[in-house]
């Protein structure tokens, strides 16, 4: 696995975990992902080695130094990729091509803007460069509603995440049985 970028969104991007410092979050959020795999053909093929997407993505949430009450989020999983994406809602019956498209833009962030310079994803023979969006995740399908709401308030009208500082974790496996775990703290303060 490799360029294991990690972007933090609310309207827009507005940190990186290359930044170096835990940014403050608040309210909805938006995880989104650079990351690719390089396939390395054992044979002399054109086009070789090149980038590949990723086999399954997931997120959690802990807590660093907030109340123990503060339990971690589950792993939320966005995507297996052993489906294809008419495939990945069990809520709908067979999609169409907008349809699936539609569900495609909730994986992929198509195009967004961080410190003045333009990201796009792109998925073609010659270039790979994807840009997921871990967080669009709700009850273990692709949803566009699915944020880390950092605001939001239990039945009994405390809040899930109290203010405080919280660890990051995406999880991320490719097709050839590589995985990797990616870090980063973010402050909390609603």
């Amino acid at each position: 696995m490799q360029k294991q970028i990690i972007y933090f969104w609310s309207r827009a991007a507005f940190a990186s975990s290359e930044d170096g410092n835990a940014p403050t979050v608040s309210g909805a959020i938006d995880i989104v992902l650079q990351l690719s795999s390089e396939f390395s053909a054992t044979n002399s093929l054109p086009g070789h080695p090149y980038e590949s997407g990723v086999y399954e993505l997931a997120y959690t949430v802990e807590p660093v130094n907030v109340e123990a009450s503060s339990e971690p989020l589950p792993v939320l999983k966005l995507i297996e990729m052993d489906k294809l994406p008419n495939q990945w809602t069990t809520t709908l019956p067979d999609l169409g091509v907008v349809e699936v498209d539609e569900i495609l833009r909730h994986v992929y962030r198509q195009q967004f803007t961080y410190d003045g310079r333009i990201y796009r994803s792109v998925f073609t023979y010659e270039e790979r460069t994807l840009y997921y969006t871990v967080t669009n995740s709700l009850r273990g399908e692709p949803n566009p509603d699915g944020a880390w709401d950092t605001a939001q308030i239990l039945p009994d009208g405390t809040p899930r995440f109290p203010n405080g500082v919280y660890l990051i974790k995406v999880y991320a496996t490719d097709f050839y049985g590589g995985k990797i775990e990616l870090e980063h703290t973010v402050t909390v303060e609603n």
